[in-house]
């Protein structure tokens, strides 16, 4: 009897260590909690989770130290953060190209960007909507651009928030790579 209960015994633990470590694998696989920071004004932004619901609260953006109460700090900590900016900040253009230029998409934008915007394709910031197709075997993009030395301004800041969030925004290289050590902390 005593080897029979041996084995249940060892049986059990063996089932308790693959439940744990299938419990730690599913941890990690779901999805971290989402916050949005919406831009209310020059440096000065709202966090709110994702889908609403709470009160939004401030979060300030000033020489690339992003500053908030320790609250909202917390709700950033470890949360996929959404950062939605004001559209006046972006020129919006519409792009047409035949519709075998899908393929080759980021040439063609890149090649017209002096053309629809005041600035050269290295002095800006820019991005694209997915190809509609319109008439005449023709497809249709929506640009969106901004100038580069506006973005490269928020970079510090935006590098602070992605470090307490584990690295998921990059910093670019160049000018923003020698800015200050930016980090957040609770006002």
């Amino acid at each position: 009897m005593t080897f029979l209960r041996q084995i249940g015994e060892a049986y059990a633990g063996w089932m308790d260590g693959v439940a744990a470590a299938t419990a730690a694998v599913l941890g990690r696989l779901t999805a971290p909690p989402k916050v949005r920071l919406t831009e209310q004004a020059a440096g000065v932004f709202a966090l709110q989770p994702a889908r609403g619901g709470a009160q939004a609260m401030p979060l300030t953006i000033a020489n690339g130290i992003a500053a908030c109460s320790p609250e909202a700090a917390a709700k950033v900590s470890g949360s996929r953060v959404e950062l939605a900016l004001r559209p006046d900040r972006f020129f919006f253009r519409p792009l047409e190209a035949p519709k075998r230029a899908a393929e080759f998409l980021d040439g063609v934008v890149r090649a017209q960007i002096d053309r629809i915007t005041p600035w050269s394709v290295s002095e800006a910031a820019f991005g694209w909507s997915a190809p509609v197709e319109i008439a005449n075997e023709r497809i249709a993009v929506t640009v969106a651009a901004a100038p580069r030395a506006g973005c490269n301004a928020k970079t510090p800041a935006a590098c602070s928030i992605s470090r307490t969030l584990g690295g998921a925004v990059r910093r670019p290289s160049s000018a923003v790579a020698a800015a200050a050590t930016p980090s957040i902390q609770p006002a």
